[in-house]
């Protein structure tokens, strides 16, 4: 992990922080990681921020969707912990495999 991503999960305490590594996990970075084509269906992510608050990106009526913490969903992000170990969910096949792939570094 670059000293950068690490320092961001560090600060994971940090609401802006939070905020700014759930919407910069995208799927495109993730899947061009792997050398994997962006899946063309949308996706909803909706994640519980530690105010209680949701912070939602994508249609609603998408059928690709992954929910779950703020908090775990950057801190799996940044690889500081393993999808296995949250409470996320991801609904549809591309989003179960983007789960696995998502990043927010190289």
């Amino acid at each position: 992990m670059s000293p950068w991503a690490w320092r961001t999960a560090r600060r994971i305490g940090s609401s802006t922080w939070r905020r700014w590594g759930c919407w910069d996990g995208r799927r495109a970075l993730s899947f061009a990681a792997v050398g994997l084509p962006e899946p063309a269906d949308p996706f909803r992510v909706e994640l519980t921020a530690p105010g209680g608050r949701t912070w939602a990106w994508g249609p609603e009526t998408a059928a690709q969707r992954v929910q779950g913490g703020a908090a775990e969903f950057c801190l799996c992000v940044t690889r500081r912990r393993p999808w296995s170990e949250t409470d996320l969910t991801a609904t549809g096949e591309d989003a179960q495999k983007w789960r696995e792939l998502a990043r927010v570094f190289l």
